[in-house]
């Protein structure tokens, strides 16, 4: 998995903010990526953080039309937790992020773009659910419809957030969000032989790395 480099440690514009992270644009011009950086209550051990790298290397392996690219996921201590991911430009969640910061949250044009998106993303939100469920996917944040965005070049719909690959905590229930069987079934039926052979490598580390991440930390 690719470490962090110089360029992850340069942050630009934000032009996005979830419940977890807030996302920047990479001060390129040229920049097909963004970077997302986790807030600051949100810490994960390494063997998650690589696990989200090869969940989503696996999705969008299997749906580049709704997952999109990841390049690096990672921590350092001068800029804590952050992923490089594919760029999904949407105009009007630019504009949706600029009026949270800016403007009174009481405004008519936030209310108005707010919810013009938030329904878009529900709507659109339920078919690609559908699909990541028939793969073997159990969780995508659907409750938050901001989540799914329209990029505006190619008018695929997308789902923005990373798909985290399991759910563990010590003294507490662990679990995986994916079927690992329905997974490489799926990759079989969907995918050319060299996608599917990638899909299989992913997949053989992601479960290694949840085994390792319950021994070292949640056993």
């Amino acid at each position: 998995m690719p470490e962090l480099g110089p360029r992850e440690h340069e942050i630009g514009k934000k032009i996005g903010e979830g419940v977890e992270r807030f996302v920047y644009e990479i001060p390129d011009k040229d920049s097909d990526n963004v970077l997302a950086k986790d807030k600051a209550h949100f810490r994960e051990t390494p063997e998650f953080k690589k696990g989200v790298f090869y969940m989503n290397k696996i999705l969008s392996a299997l749906f580049p039309e709704h997952i999109p690219k990841i390049h690096l996921a990672g921590a350092s201590d001068e800029i804590g937790s952050v992923e490089v991911r594919q760029r999904i430009f949407n105009e009007e969640h630019v504009r949706n992020t600029e009026l949270y910061d800016t403007a009174d949250i009481n405004s008519s044009e936030l209310i108005d773009l707010d919810n013009k998106l938030v329904a878009f993303g529900k709507r659109e939100g339920k078919e690609i659910e559908r699909r990541l469920e028939e793969a073997g996917i159990h969780y995508i944040d659907t409750y938050n419809s901001l989540n799914f965005m329209k990029d505006d070049r190619n008018g695929n719909v997308y789902y923005v957030d990373t798909v985290p690959p399991w759910h563990a905590k010590k003294g507490g229930t662990n679990r995986l969000y994916f079927d690992e069987n329905k997974l490489r079934q799926y990759a079989r039926e969907h995918v050319d032989e060299p996608t599917q052979k990638r899909v299989d490598n992913y997949l053989t580390r992601l479960v290694a790395l949840y085994d390792k991440d319950l021994a070292n930390y949640h056993g």
